[in-house]
């Protein structure tokens, strides 16, 4: 074999027109497609496969991204959600790579992400056909073995769980990386290098998680490929190098905005959700219960397994294509001589099998000592602790099992009669198990069209940031609704607080979650101008979404009780919308700083003797420097909690931070006086009130600390007193972490 020449499993077959291959292939895919996914090409304007969730998500980004895209992507990652966090788009899968082949359908007259984002399903069956059935040419030289690779990769049945996920469905770049690969490496031009290199920006920008789970398959390749180049060798190592620099170059702006948002915002997967979310072994014989396909020949081959849920716990992926790949690793196996790329690709399956188990590999529940690999690389390698679905290493699996599939058909000889009912056979068995019985539909018209007129008339208006209510789990209202809230931001054009992705915002969170000082009705207004600090200008309430009418009904009293900071109410059908008086800046002078951050001198631990009136043991850890430590009160806020500071000196104290957890965040002071006793014991009272306005401030500027910045007039104290006078219903006091400035100020 010539140096640099790949082997294959049977020679390469006649010659045929490429632009007809290529079309006839596309065309057959395209079909199957629609038929597949039928009726949805009839209703591409009026549902949206799967559920009101991720699905809306999905399209919302791809709405957005078209936006952008027609500006130039100016301003693409300050997405309108997550108000006022910016890079919001970066909280979840950009989709870019998706979006750059749907946006015209965004930008035609009366067209609309709703479109896009169903072209753009339909387009991910056909794109993973047709890369696997290059590949599976490349790999076999037969048509009909090809067509087998395509069909088992596109309608594996493991894809239907994954229908809420587009940019799992998308991975039909990978298999046509390694084709390019592979002609690369037969010695075809070097203009295959450079489709190698565009294939795989395609892939990551369409799925961030292939950034590592087609890395398995190319390194496999690759090394295959360096290694039977002979004295080609080192010249394609300095080739495949200057094409990796291209394409990390190529990548490393998207991986600069991703690092910032990750560390500003704290945004890593948990060891519990990498456990949670690696596939058990079993999973792999665990087929759809969701999604049934129209026929199933083994929906559940093992019993049933703890984890995980969802998508990732079916991974079954056809009885047909199974059969299939045995046939394909029989004829592997009896091959002589040096390692063929068949063997290259069953290894790689193996290891994204392994990696797809998780940091805690299990199989039907019992443990399994293989999880090394996958802890290695949550450790060390950069940005792979945020991914949060191992299971979705399973993608990698699939593709080889459809590599394997098309080498079954090596074993029957071309052209025969019997040859192509054999295959017309196995096709027919994988589509039917690939294919779903119904898809669920839900409609997307009742939330274009409910309050339509209401987002027009904010659009028109223009006057800023929006909170819409219910938000999150506030009162168990808001339900799924926040993925409406954020697909009918491209309707307002207005930033919103409210927003759903791949993480949450701390400051959505806070107003959605049980400690939301919405829900605090007896203080609602300290609720409404800490919002109003934030630069909200506009509330909407829909009634209807909440699960308690007559908390809604409060709500919406509430607000109009609040006449000195609503200015406006506008009522439209099933929606409240009220307009918020502009903050004022001596409404700001609480927030303000008093001295300047250069002025201030951190008061050491210990310069400070602390002393409380409940559980004064934990008071050290206020000061510790770890804010998964605290101190907190003896049960709810009662008004009756003291804690004091004592200084080694008289000390001007301008300054008290209170950094906050986020198991902490509904345990702040409701009501909090800060007395300082001088050296001759005078008191002064320094500060009173609730400390909401400042948490929501310290959230807005350091969601992972989340401190709540006290700032005090000129003082001389000996001691400082903190009293809690506020009550609350369930609620106790804690202090994560506190810090202490002085300041020399004139006087």
């Amino acid at each position: 074999m010539p140096p640099g020449e790949v082997e294959r499993l049977k020679p390469r077959g006649p010659a045929l027109s490429r632009r007809v291959e290529g079309a006839a292939v596309i065309g057959f895919f395209g079909l199957l497609a629609i038929i597949a996914t039928w009726p949805l090409a009839r209703q591409l304007g009026t549902v949206i496969p799967g559920d009101l969730g991720d699905p809306l998500l999905n399209a919302w980004i791809l709405g957005w991204d078209a936006d952008r895209l027609k500006h130039g992507l100016q301003g693409l990652w300050d997405a309108p959600i997550f108000y006022p966090y910016v890079r919001t788009l970066a909280f979840s899968e950009h989709l870019l790579g998706i979006a750059i082949w749907t946006a015209p359908l965004v930008w035609l007259r009366g067209g609309s992400p709703l479109v896009a984002y169903n072209v753009a399903i339909i387009l991910s069956i056909v794109l993973a056909g047709a890369g696997a059935y290059l590949l599976g040419h490349e790999l076999t030289g037969r048509r009909d073995a090809a067509l087998v690779s395509g069909v088992a990769f596109a309608f594996c049945q493991a894809r239907i769980p994954q229908l809420p996920h587009i940019q799992m469905l998308w991975t039909g770049w990978t298999p046509l990386m390694l084709w390019a690969l592979h002609r690369y490496f037969a010695g075809a031009s070097r203009w295959m290098l450079v489709a190698f290199a565009f294939f795989w920006v395609e892939q990551t920008a369409s799925n961030l998680y292939t950034l590592y789970l087609s890395a398995v398959p190319v390194a496999a390749v690759m090394v295959h490929g360096v290694w039977n180049s002979g004295r080609l060798r080192w010249r394609r190592l300095g080739e495949l190098a200057v094409a990796g620099t291209f394409m990390l170059a190529t990548f490393a702006p998207v991986v600069v905005v991703y690092r910032e948002v990750r560390e500003h915002y704290g945004m890593r997967r948990s060891q519990e959700d990498v456990e949670q979310f690696g596939a058990d072994l079993g999973a792999y014989g665990h087929g759809s219960l969701g999604i049934v396909p129209e026929v199933s020949l083994a929906p559940m081959l093992f019993r049933q397994y703890a984890k995980p849920v969802g998508p990732e716990g079916e991974l079954f992926p056809g009885l047909g294509i199974v059969l299939l790949s045995a046939g394909g690793l029989a004829a592997l196996m009896l091959r002589r001589g040096s390692v063929p790329l068949g063997a290259v690709y069953v290894a790689s399956g193996l290891v994204a099998m392994l990696l797809s188990l998780g940091a805690s590999p299990a199989a039907w529940g019992r443990p399994l000592p293989v999880g090394g690999l996958y802890r290695f690389l949550y450790a060390y390698a950069p940005g792979f602790d945020g991914m949060r679905v191992p299971g979705r290493f399973s993608a990698m699996v699939y593709l080889t099992l459809a590599a394997l599939a098309g080498g079954a058909v090596v074993w029957l000889p071309r052209g025969r009669p019997g040859t192509k009912v054999a295959i017309a056979a196995a096709i027919a068995l994988v589509l039917l198990e690939g294919t779903p019985r119904s898809i669920p539909l839900p409609s997307v018209v009742e939330l274009e069209s409910s309050n339509h007129g209401a987002y027009q008339w904010i659009r028109d208006r223009a006057q800023g940031p929006m909170l819409e209510l219910p938000i999150g789990e506030l009162e168990s209202g808001a339900r799924g609704h926040g993925y409406g809230y954020e697909y009918m931001s491209l309707v307002h054009q207005q930033p919103i607080l409210n927003g759903r992705s791949g993480y949450n915002s701390a400051m959505d969170k806070f107003y959605g979650g049980p400690a939301s000082p919405l829900a605090e009705l007896e203080r609602f207004g300290d609720s409404i101008r800490a919002l109003r600090d934030l630069g909200i200008r506009t509330i909407t309430v829909h009634p209807s979404f909440f699960e308690d009418p007559a908390f809604a009904a409060s709500m919406v009293d509430a607000l109009r009780t609040q006449r000195a900071q609503v200015v406006e109410e506008v009522r439209f059908e099933g929606m409240h919308v009220f307009t918020l008086a502009a903050v004022s800046t001596p409404e700001r002078e609480p927030l303000k700083p008093l001295v300047p951050e250069s002025a201030l001198h951190r008061v050491s631990p210990s310069a400070m003797r602390l002393g409380a009136n409940q559980d004064s043991e934990r008071l050290p850890r206020i000061v510790d420097g770890d804010l998964d430590t605290r101190w907190f009160s003896d049960g709810r806020q009662r008004g009756q909690e003291i804690v004091e500071v004592a200084f080694d000196r008289p000390r001007d104290i301008a300054r008290l931070r209170f950094e906050t957890s986020e198991r902490s965040t509904g345990d702040y002071p409701r009501d909090l006086q800060v007395d300082s006793v001088g050296a001759d014991g005078q008191t002064r009272t320094l500060f009173r009130g609730n400390t909401v306005r400042q948490l929501v401030d310290g959230i807005a500027r350091d969601p992972m600390n989340a401190p709540i910045d006290l700032w005090l007039p000129a003082n001389t104290s000996a001691r400082i007193i903190l009293r809690q006078r506020g009550t609350t219903r369930i609620w106790q006091w804690a202090i994560d972490e506190m810090t202490v400035w002085e300041a020399d100020r004139v006087r």
